[in-house]
């Protein structure tokens, strides 16, 4: 119980006993007096008894047995009783037994000395069984017949006691609590001594409880920091509410002078009327370490970004830049404020499909293997920009995939460069197949000329007989020449598919790479038997060509990669030796492999043999062949393999993807016979001996044909509705064929139209209908190719009239 509540009850209680013994004294000596005089008494009286039954204490006049002799009716409220059923009773009945020797001495001690106000605390029985705890204090006095009484304030002390035990228990546990904490805990009170100090304390601080209790906490301050932390504590005390928890950094001293880096936690509390604070301090010497060299960490990172010779920027899983490094900003032109925490694809113009960029980068996220890539961009002011790129999963410090590092290369120059010195290996290459063109034209022309020489020969009379043997010898003859001139026409074609130069070439067609194979072999002959026999030196080619599906690619960009490996073989076999190339293919991809019998490659060279400008064959070669043949490869979103040791020849293998190639058209077989409706076709041609040779095919086919030699004249005779068909020469002077088509088209859009040119044109059927053109024709052309081409025509003409 506190002292306090104690001292309440004796003031309250020696008062009771004081006026109360007052007014009996007074009343006796009042009887004796006059009448006037007892009626004051009266009147006082009434007055105390006022005060008496309307206290919150109970109080009772015993005699010396300890009869209930008078109490007030708080009894009522704090007992349960009514003043009636005590009065008269003894006060053992009401107090705990193991109470009453205490009570009993108490009351005795109390008539010795009247002068002597005794206290004591006993446990009173509450009516409904309860015994409740009542602090009493008693004093003898006589009553107004002079009898020895003894006057009792009692209060109910059951709850503060409880609460006191409670607050006792809690204030124990805390304790116990505290000094078996981890971290140093601390309580002050409101002038800044400490008053608590636990075990955790002592060994960060240096200072034992029995030498720091009692000091100001400013002991376990450094003295440039006291003048801050007291003025803090008496704004928190002027401020008069509660500020809760507070947490920050701040200085620790220890015993000794020695400081260190600390974090505080501190809040207020109340405990009657008087705050106290009370404060968790956390050695965080540490934490400061790993900080600081995590920050150097960063700050070096920082250093290597910003001054990177690279792009490179940092995206969400959304494609959200989160960084763009300096080299970024000097690259594309735009700052990083303008592009961070905004789509990259909506900033910078970047020529490439927004959904495969977004694949893409998800494919990096999910884990999965990116080949580096070219990445176009324009710049903001405007200028293209090729970037190589590549890839990397960024994980925060949990391991966490959180989005994609993209790390770029300008290689706009490089590429440049590689343009043109592709332009230049073409023609080297070209002429490295002139000698074999000059070889086979010689073939073909002497048998056209030789054939023809000896059916001049032949002319003239004949019987019977001899006509008949020089009509099948003229045949025979004549199907040479035929061969002869499709063999030239062939070698013209190869010719200009090696020659042709695409650096927009934009559209994929199906490739077979035996086909490819071949051709590459017929591109190198020159050098691997023409060059090589005149030298002496023996070469042989085996070739193991599997049936393989078809793949979606440039055939001239991939026919450019063979040549590159057979050249590269036979530069590694100066003295002869064998290659040997080999087709397979499975469900998913088609590969071939080229393997030479040559001198083979170190470790050190196989690992640059796919960087640009580098080479072992000195200053006569570029170093770009593999290069450019590595980017041909990616292009077609394949993969090149190389495998080689010195002395035991080299390997590579190259590996596409299956395309997906839609179905074969059906085409009218060619017959010479005449069916069907006969067409009405304009011819434009400025070779007469086209136009003719043009004009007696389709006779053979029982058509009507008109004949113009350029393209003004062509005009002048085209009439919307009077043809079916148009054939025209692409190169004419005045007015070319594509200018004839469009003219033709805008009068008739629904006549076909169809182009002859000898310039090795190719176009997809987007750009077909853009020029306004059916069908494309390469001369030479065959007499099937053309009687093919319009039984083709005339069949869809049928199938319109018919639906």
């Amino acid at each position: 119980m506190s002292a306090l509540l104690i001292f309440m009850i004796f003031v309250a209680g020696a008062f009771v006993s004081l006026v109360l013994s007052y007014v009996w004294q007074k009343r006796a000596a009042a009887s004796c007096s006059g009448p006037s005089e007892l009626q004051i008494l009266e009147k006082s009286e009434k007055r105390f008894r006022m005060l008496i039954e309307h206290s919150s204490d109970v109080i009772l006049t015993l005699n010396d047995k300890g009869s209930i002799l008078f109490v007030s009716p708080a009894v009522r409220s704090i007992l349960g009783y009514h003043p009636e059923e005590v009065a008269g009773k003894d006060i053992w009945e009401y107090i705990h037994p193991d109470d009453c020797p205490n009570a009993a001495a108490a009351l005795v001690q109390a008539q010795k000395k009247p002068a002597l106000s005794i206290t004591m605390t006993c446990r009173c029985l509450h009516k409904n069984g309860v015994w409740r705890v009542m602090h009493a204090t008693g004093q003898a006095a006589r009553d107004e017949d002079g009898s020895p009484v003894v006057i009792i304030n009692a209060r109910d002390v059951t709850e503060q006691l409880q609460a006191e035990e409670a607050w006792k228990e809690s204030e124990e546990r805390f304790r116990a609590l505290a000094k078996s904490a981890s971290d140093p805990i601390i309580c002050i009170d409101q002038q800044g001594s400490i008053i608590f100090w636990n075990h955790a304390a002592e060994s960060v601080f240096n200072y034992t409880e029995e030498e720091i209790i009692g000091r100001p906490v400013t002991t376990l301050i450094p003295e440039r920091f006291h003048e801050f932390y007291t003025g803090g504590m008496e704004r928190v005390l002027s401020a008069g509410f509660d500020i809760g928890r507070i947490a920050f950094d701040f200085v620790g001293r220890k015993k000794g002078g020695a400081e260190f880096p600390a974090e505080l936690s501190f809040a207020t509390w109340e405990s009657r009327g008087t705050v106290y604070f009370s404060c968790i301090v956390r050695d965080i010497t540490e934490r400061k370490q790993v900080e600081d060299a995590l920050q150097q960490e960063q700050e070096y990172n920082k250093t290597i970004i910003e001054t990177a010779d690279a792009l490179i920027i940092a995206l969400d899983p959304d494609d959200r830049v989160t960084l763009f490094n300096r080299r970024a900003e000097e690259l594309t032109g735009y700052r990083r404020e303008e592009v961070i925490g905004k789509n990259l694809l909506s900033v910078i113009p970047i020529r490439m499909d927004k959904r495969a960029f977004a694949r893409m980068t998800q494919e990096i996220i999910d884990g999965e293997s990116v080949t580096p890539y070219h990445l176009f961009i324009t710049t903001k002011a405007g200028e293209e920009k090729i970037l190589f790129t590549r890839g990397r999963q960024l994980k925060d410090k949990t391991g966490k995939v959180i989005g994609v590092l993209e790390i770029g290369v300008d290689v706009t120059e490089q590429r440049r460069m590689e343009a043109k010195l592709l332009q230049a290996e073409k023609l080297r290459g070209l002429g490295e197949i002139a000698g074999g063109v000059a070889h086979d034209f010689n073939n073909v022309l002497a048998a056209i000329l030789g054939r023809a020489q000896l059916l001049k020969l032949h002319m003239g009379e004949f019987s019977g007989a001899e006509r008949r043997k020089f009509y099948t010898e003229l045949k025979q003859g004549l199907e040479v020449i035929e061969r002869a001139a499709a063999d030239g026409a062939e070698t013209v074609r190869r010719i200009q598919e090696f020659a042709r130069i695409r650096p927009d070439d934009k559209y994929l067609a199906a490739v077979n790479l035996n086909e490819v194979v071949e051709h590459a072999c017929e591109f190198t002959r020159s050098r691997w038997k023409d060059e090589a026999e005149l030298k002496g030196i023996r070469y042989t080619i085996d070739k193991q060509l599997a049936p393989v599906p078809v793949i979606l690619g440039s055939a001239a960009e991939l026919r450019e990669v063979v040549i590159n490996i057979i050249n590269n073989a036979l530069d590694a076999m100066p003295d002869g030796g064998a290659i040997n190339i080999k087709t397979y293919s499975n469900d998913t991809d088609v590969s071939v492999e080229i393997r030479d019998t040559g001198m083979g490659m170190p470790a050190h060279i196989m690992e640059r043999i796919f960087d640009p400008f580098f080479t072992t064959k000195g200053p006569q070669s570029t170093g770009l062949g593999m290069s450019v043949s590595y980017g041909i490869i990616t292009r077609h979103q394949g993969t090149i393999a190389v495998d080689s040791a010195e002395g035991h020849g080299t390997v590579f293998t190259l590996k596409f993807p299956i395309g997906e190639v839609a179905g074969e058209e059906t085409t009218v077989e060619p017959h010479f016979h005449r069916d069907g409706a006969q067409l009405s076709i304009l011819i434009i041609e400025d070779e007469n001996d086209v136009r003719v040779l043009l004009e007696d095919i389709l006779h053979l086919q029982g058509h009507r044909t008109v004949c113009a030699g350029d393209g003004r004249e062509g005009m002048e005779l085209f009439k919307p509705g009077a043809f079916d068909l148009v054939f025209t020469d692409l190169g004419m002077p005045g007015m070319s064929g594509w200018e004839v088509a469009k003219a033709i088209r805008a009068q008739d859009p629904k006549i076909s139209i169809v182009v002859i040119t000898g310039w090795g044109i190719h176009m997809n059927a987007d750009d077909l209908q853009a020029t306004g053109v059916n069908r494309i024709i390469q001369k030479p052309f065959t007499v099937e190719a053309i009687i093919r081409l319009v039984s083709e025509e005339r069949a869809i003409r049928e199938g319109q009239k018919s639906a």
